[in-house]
């Protein structure tokens, strides 16, 4: 017997793109020294999945890769849950979290610094 939930290509390619939060059902195989960053980033940024094939990385090597902020698209899959569990909610503060574009601009430092570069630039924009 077949399980017509899953009979039809359209319909598990349907649940594929709802489950991971991605506009096309494409997934970039995680290829061994074939998935730079900037590929994945691209696939990604049409509507797909990227990838990282790490299996002969080195763990800094798979830190740095890992370490570039997702665009958006995989952001907004990530977030999904979460933004669905705030809507059921009514909790307006956490119905669109996302970081678009603006990710690729993001530091690592620490909260203090962050604060106190934001008030000068605020001090200074408003003198």
């Amino acid at each position: 017997m077949v399980d017509k939930a899953h009979s039809s290509p359209l319909v598990r390619a349907e649940k594929f793109i709802k489950r991971l939060g991605i506009r096309l059902p494409i997934l970039l195989a995680p290829m061994v020294g074939a998935c730079p960053p900037s590929l994945s980033i691209a696939v990604a940024n049409a509507g797909g999945l990227g990838a990282c094939g790490a299996l002969m990385m080195k763990p800094d090597e798979i830190r740095a890769w890992s370490e570039r902020p997702a665009p958006y698209p995989v952001q907004r899959g990530l977030t999904r849950a979460m933004r669905e569990a705030a809507q059921k909610a009514g909790d307006a503060d956490r119905m669109q979290v996302w970081a678009g574009q603006s990710a690729k601009l993001a530091q690592d430092q620490p909260a203090g610094v962050l604060c106190q570069r934001l008030w000068e630039d605020a001090s200074r924009l408003l003198s």
